[in-house]
Order: structure tokens, then C-alpha cells, then sequence
């Protein structure tokens, strides 16, 4: 299917909700790789979530919680090799779509007990392995959101409550607040 496909089912499914939950708040999630089904996500990089925030038009039409692992992996990110340049023109493509942006989804990665590498677990500073790196990525998302805007901070952290503070903490650190 087509991201035109995709949006005027979705617009459906809102319509459908909202006829039931007028108040409901619904948002879409880009998603990148899986490791149950290999399978190839519809809207997962930059240019994606630009086309689908082109065909659904206004912000208040499509609200997105960006997942920034999810869109590290969809452009082949691997840290803490990362160029510091691809990390910032990442963050400066994605000013084009900073107002459907309405929360951002975070959590760690680090090796399980086997050795493999496992998603939602550990900290930022496991993720990224590099402070450096992680300075960059806090500093640019703080400056992509810093427009005024309330937005839904979504962790998904299933280590432990100490792995959450600690991503809070850098959210903090960096500049965000929370209400």
C-alpha cells in the first residue's frame, strides 16, 4: 500500500473512534525493524513521516509520536560510530514536521544474558555508548521541540525504575521540562 492508502484508512479509523471517544487522542508511531517477522514498515525514516505529514495536511489532522530508536534504525544508525553530521541533518529534516509531532517515544538497548542486543532495556548512556553522542542527540531533539508546545514523553523501559530515572534525568539535563 501506498502512505495515500494508508492515511485515508487510517482517516477512517479516526473517524470511527472519535465518533465514539470525541475527546480520544490518537497517535501514529513510526516503527523500523522487527525481529519477529524481518518485515518492512510502511512509514519508518524521515522521508516517510514527511510524505504521510504531506498527504494528511494540518497538524491536527495527524498526530505522531516519534520514536527515535526506531528512526535511528530505519537510517542504519550504529552507535557510537554515528556521524555527528548525519545525526544533525537528521534532526534539522525533521523540523519540517515538528508541529504533528506530539510526543517522543525513548527507551535504552543493551546486552541481555545471552549477549544479544535487547531493546527497552538499560539507559540512554547504554544505547548510545558514547556521552558525546548522546549530548548531540538530547541537544538536537531539545532544539527540534523547543517551540512552546506541550508534548507526551512515552518511555518504554522494562529494566528497571533506575534506568528510567536516569533517561528522565537526561531529558533534564538537556533541557526539557516536565509538567
Amino acid at each position: 500500500p501506498s502512505v495515500r492508502d494508508f492515511y485515508d484508512s487510517y482517516s477512517y479509523f479516526e473517524d470511527a473512534i472519535h465518533s465514539v471517544f470525541p475527546k480520544v487522542k490518537i497517535f501514529l508511531e513510526n516503527r523500523a525493524g522487527s525481529v519477529y517477522s524481518h518485515g518492512k514498515f510502511l512509514v519508518s525514516t524521515v522521508d516517510s513521516l514527511i510524505e504521510l505529514t504531506a498527504v494528511a495536511g494540518p497538524a491536527e489532522k495527524l498526530d505522531i509520536v516519534l520514536d527515535l530508536p526506531q528512526l535511528f534504525t530505519a537510517h542504519h544508525f550504529k552507535f557510537p560510530k554515528a556521524a555527528k553530521d548525519r545525526i544533525r541533518d537528521l534532526f534539522r529534516e525533521l523540523k519540517l514536521i515538528r508541529e504533528h509531532i506530539k510526543g517522543i517515544h525513548l527507551w535504552g538497548k543493551k546486552p541481555g544474558a545471552t549477549g544479544r542486543i535487547v531493546a527497552h532495556q538499560g539507559n540512554l548512556d547504554d544505547y548510545f555508548a558514547d556521552k558525546e553522542i548522546k549530548k548531540l542527540v538530547l541537544d538536537c531533539l531539545c532544539k527540534l521541540l523547543d517551540d512552546n508546545m506541550p508534548r507526551y514523553f512515552v518511555p518504554e523501559v522494562n529494566s528497571n525504575d533506575g534506568d528510567l530515572e536516569n533517561i528522565i534525568g537526561d531529558l533534564v539535563d538537556a533541557g526539557f521540562a516536565f509538567v
